[in-house]
């Protein structure tokens, strides 16, 4: 099975390639905004083993809040509007949900700034 995290790494790279994205903040966070965290906190696969239903956070970091505001609605905007129907790194996304629309979220470094969006994305892998 596709890892969710790996396919939406691979989608929003693509899609926002002025913005560091990976599945962990790089130590030196504040020298590489904007940055894009993509993490799995739940969801689950089906009885067919191909398909899985993960809920992702999108933390979206950037040295003003509005910067912040603007990248993580920008990150909706492309789960939701341009990633259905795609294939991406093995996997066909066939539909997103909104958890959480995005939301400032508090972060340790004051000199930066977070806003977090969270969706359901539907993916059916594929075979290679």
């Amino acid at each position: 099975m596709a890892e969710a995290e790996l396919v939406l790494v691979a989608w929003l790279r693509a899609a926002f390639p002025n913005a560091r994205v990976a599945t962990e903040t790089p130590a030196n966070l504040a020298d590489v905004l904007p940055c894009i965290a993509v993490s799995r906190f739940g969801g689950a696969d089906e009885e067919i083993p191909t398909f899985d239903n993960p809920m992702l956070d999108f933390d979206c970091y950037a040295a003003t809040r509005g910067e912040a505001r603007t990248l993580a609605y920008a990150v909706r905007s492309s789960l939701r509007n341009d990633l259905p129907g795609q294939m991406v790194a093995g996997a066909f996304a066939s539909r997103v949900r909104t958890v959480a629309g995005p939301v400032w979220t508090p972060y340790d470094n004051p000199a930066l700034r977070r806003f977090t969006y969270s969706a359901r994305i539907r993916l059916h892998s594929q075979e290679a």
